[in-house]
């Protein structure tokens, strides 16, 4: 596993230049305009349905936010799911002593959930004490993995139960996740061995940079984040910046994507119809992990005092929910064609998706004479385009495991497309 960030002799590897938003939405653009063009083997885009799919997201919005006081998509509307304020309720109790243990054991929870998202056997669900309700897919998997976290059972110090440290993670075994989860030994044998993995990569990954993760002794993912913050101008902090970092420091968790120099790049993917005129070509970057633990650090930077700035250029996330959104809506068709592999299928689908949602958060904001500034798209998404997607699955079913099946191809458990 080579370090990104090696200093050495040799010249640096183009592998770097993928490891940013910036690459993501580039390079979705790029393939947009192929789709347009009638480029693409898998889709094509009817522009006449672009202007409907503006005002159902806009219907959205205004269902759920009248005001148009959108909040950032985040893991942390997962733990507030049914009204309840999990993260508060904890914090609360924990009663911080200052602003930079806070957001370590709040970045802490948001990776862990991040390197927990998979694929789960239909049926699963969490039942949760607190509300008692059964929660499965993303929301169940949130659940579960706050009531590990708030048990300390990710932290190798009773004292500081609140945390993930990499002696704790490197030492996790399928009983203790088995239990966390309420998943059975036997039925959930495949998908409690993948989270133990995981769990103990994220340690190793983390122990190899302690020049990132490393803080006082303590290997935490939080740790990261406490140092962008500390290190920034004027209590700001680049979106940018944190893409950037977690990448360099995360992405070797997630294999089964790309690999260019020895450098594993996670949620990139070869297709050599695509990014041809880009170098390294033939390579789409997504980074949908990293996105959505950086989609998920805003909310705790704010509530530490920090401003997180260019949010207006932070990618979207492409997700079984965007790419539905668009099927459904008609803005992208698939072309029955058996002679596209179907990982160029999937590939194609999430980079057009990616481009499609900049071009209707621009017509959105334009509708309404607002700047990127004042509605991002981080918040388009949640007010508007993941809930819209998210809707799919009970109203067209159809569509729903239509993109589902496409998504899947990569056939790796840490892309969750079919929960």
């Amino acid at each position: 596993m080579k370090n990104v960030s090696d200093s050495s002799s040799s010249p640096v590897s183009p592998a770097i230049s993928l490891l940013s938003g910036k690459a993501v939405l580039q390079r979705s653009k790029d393939v947009l305009v192929q789709a347009r063009s009638g480029d693409l083997a898998s889709l094509s885009i009817d522009e006449s349905a672009i202007a409907g799919t503006v005002q159902l997201v806009r219907r959205e919005i205004e269902a759920t936010y009248p005001d148009y006081q959108l909040p950032p998509w985040s893991y942390w509307r997962r733990l507030e799911i049914g009204g309840h304020d999990r993260w508060g309720m904890l914090a609360g109790a924990r009663e911080f002593e200052t602003a930079d243990a806070m957001i370590r054991s709040a970045a802490d929870l948001v990776v862990l959930i991040a390197v927990a998202r998979q694929n789960f056997r239909q049926g699963w669900s969490f039942e949760e004490a607190l509300s008692g309700g059964r929660f499965d897919g993303a929301d169940g998997t949130a659940l579960a993995v706050f009531g590990m976290f708030a048990a300390g059972a990710f932290s190798s110090v009773p004292a500081d139960p609140l945390r993930a440290d990499a002696h704790a993670l490197v030492r996790m075994e399928p009983e203790e996740i088995a239990a966390g989860f309420q998943m059975e030994q036997t039925a959930d044998e495949t998908q409690l061995l993948h989270l133990a993995t995981m769990f103990k990569r994220l340690g190793e990954v983390m122990a190899m940079r302690p020049d990132l993760f490393e803080h006082e002794g303590e290997t935490r993912p939080g740790s990261l984040l406490a140092r962008i913050a500390a290190e920034s101008r004027d209590q700001t902090v680049s979106s940018g910046l944190l893409v950037e970092r977690y990448l360099e420091g995360l992405t070797a968790i997630w294999d089964g994507g790309a690999v260019l120099d020895d450098v594993i790049l996670g949620d990139v993917w070869s297709h050599d119809g695509i990014c041809r005129t880009s170098r390294p070509k033939a390579l789409m970057p997504f980074h949908l992990p990293v996105l959505e633990i950086v989609h998920s650090l805003v909310e705790p930077l704010a509530w530490a005092g920090y401003m997180t700035s260019d949010l207006d250029r932070l990618p979207g996330l492409a997700s079984l929910e965007h790419c539905a959104l668009f099927i459904a809506t008609g803005v992208i068709r698939l072309n029955e064609d058996d002679d596209v592999a179907p990982l160029h299928a999937a590939i194609e689908l999430r980079a057009v998706t990616l481009g499609l949602l900049e071009e209707i958060a621009d017509r959105l904001r334009s509708e309404l004479e607002v700047d990127a500034d004042t509605l991002p798209l981080i918040c388009i998404q949640q007010g508007g385009t993941v809930a819209a997607g998210s809707k799919i699955a009970m109203e067209n079913p159809a569509v729903w495991e239509k993109a589902s099946k496409i998504l899947s191809a990569g056939g790796v458990f840490w892309l969750p497309f079919g929960a």
